[in-house]
C-alpha cells in the first residue's frame, strides 16, 4: 500500500488557459503512514499541438511542500 495518495484538481475542468492567464487549483496529498518528503514540486509548462502546429515553452517549478506528512 502507498504511503500517500496525491490528487490535482484544476480550476477549469478542460484545462484549457490562453497566454497570460493565472492557472489555479489544488494538490491534495492523502497521508496513511508518516512520510518524510524531499520535496513536492509542481511543474507548468506551455505547449501547443496540432498539424504542423507544435511547440513547448520552458518550465517552471514552483515548490509545494518539503518536510514530513503525518498520517490523520
Amino acid at each position: 500500500m502507498s504511503k500517500c495518495d496525491l490528487r490535482i484538481s484544476l480550476a477549469r475542468p478542460d484545462r484549457t488557459y490562453a497566454p497570460g492567464e493565472t492557472v489555479s487549483g489544488e494538490v491534495a496529498v492523502t497521508v496513511n503512514q508518516a512520510v518524510k518528503s524531499k520535496g513536492l514540486d509542481v511543474t507548468l509548462q506551455w505547449r501547443t499541438h496540432g498539424r504542423g502546429n507544435t511547440a513547448r515553452g520552458a518550465k517552471t517549478v514552483q515548490a509545494l511542500f518539503q518536510g514530513e506528512w503525518n498520517a490523520g
